[in-house]
C-alpha cells in the first residue's frame, strides 16, 4: 500500500507561536517536526505544544506541493515571530528518494539487524556471546557510569506513551509462572532490595500522601480491603501480612523494633 501523509499544524501556548509542515507516514508515528528550534523547545515543554492535523490523506508525489501552498498563507513578517517556520521555500527532500532512502535510522537499525540475525554463522556467534554473559554481574564502576550518563535526562511525553504502549503490548495476556514469582521476591528481599534498611523521611512522606489524595479525588482505592481479615506474622527476623500461617517457622504478631 502506497504511504500517504498529511499537513499539520503545531501551537505553542507559552509563546503563542506556530509551526507548519508536512509528514509522509501516520499521524501517531512519534513525528514531531523538521525544525530543530522547535523541536528543542517540544523537548523541553511538550506539555505546552498541541498539534492540528490540518490535511491528510494526501499523495507522496503531492504532498511537499500541498505544504508549499499553505506556507504561502504565512506573511513574510510572521516568519521567526509568530512562527518557528523561518522560511516558505519549496523543498524537494524526499520526494525524489526512494522506500530504502527514506527509512529512518530505527528502521534501517532494524532491517541489518534481522538481516545479520538470519545468517547461521552470525547467530551462533551472537549466542556464544550471550551464554558467555548471561551470569555476568556489572561492576560498581559501571553502574556509577551508567547512572551518571543518564542523569538529569527527561524523558518526552511522546517517549513515556512508547514505552507504556510496548510494556503494554508484550505484557498482555502473559502470567507470571510461580518459578519466575520466586526468582523476583528472592532478587528483591532483605539486602537485596535496594530500598532495604531504610525509609522515606517525613517530608517525602508527607508529599506522597498529598500526590496520592490528589489522584484519587475523592474515591475509594481498589485495594482497601486487601488486608481485610488478614494478620501480622513474624519468623523472628521480618513481619508479613496474611490471612492464613505462612510457614512453620512464623508465629502470629509483630516484631517490635528496638528504641
Amino acid at each position: 500500500m502506497e504511504k500517504t501523509g498529511f499537513i499539520y499544524l503545531w501551537f505553542d501556548k507559552k509563546h503563542k507561536k506556530y509551526y507548519l509542515g508536512c509528514h509522509l507516514g501516520e499521524i501517531n508515528d512519534g513525528y514531531i517536526c523538521s525544525s530543530k528550534w522547535m523541536r528543542d523547545a517540544y523537548r523541553y515543554r511538550s506539555q505546552d505544544f498541541k498539534r492540528r492535523i490540518i490535511q491528510k490523506n494526501i499523495d507522496k508525489n503531492n504532498l511537499l506541493e500541498t505544504e508549499y501552498k499553505w506556507l504561502q498563507l504565512i506573511k513574510d513578517e510572521e516568519l521567526g515571530k509568530k512562527y518557528y517556520n523561518l522560511t516558505k521555500r519549496h523543498f524537494g527532500h524526499w520526494t525524489n528518494l526512494d522506500d530504502e532512502k527514506r527509512l529512518t535510522i530505527n528502521e534501517k537499525i532494524s532491517k541489518n539487524t534481522k538481516a545479520a540475525m538470519s545468517r547461521d554463522d552470525v547467530r551462533e556467534k551472537m549466542e556464544a556471546i550471550w551464554e558467555k554473559n548471561k551470569d555476568r554481574v556489572q561492576s560498581e564502576e559501571e553502574k556509577t557510569k551508567r547512572a551518571n550518563s543518564n542523569r538529569g535526562k527527561k524523558r518526552t511525553e511522546e517517549t513515556k506513551r512508547k514505552i507504556g504502549q510496548a510494556n503494554t503490548i508484550s505484557l498482555k495476556g502473559r502470567k507470571l509462572s510461580k518459578e519466575t514469582k520466586q526468582k523476583l521476591s528472592d532478587r528483591l528481599s532483605r539486602e537485596n532490595n535496594p530500598f532495604f534498611g531504610r525509609k522515606h523521611s517525613k517530608e517525602l512522606q508527607e508529599q506522597i500522601s498529598k500526590k496520592i489524595s490528589s489522584s484519587l479525588k475523592g474515591r475509594i482505592p481498589k485495594n482497601t480491603n486487601m488486608f481485610k481479615n488478614s494478620f501480622w506474622w513474624n519468623n523472628g527476623i521480618i513481619n508479613k501480612r496474611s490471612s492464613i500461617c505462612p510457614g512453620t517457622q512464623w508465629v502470629k504478631g509483630k516484631i517490635k523494633k528496638k528504641v
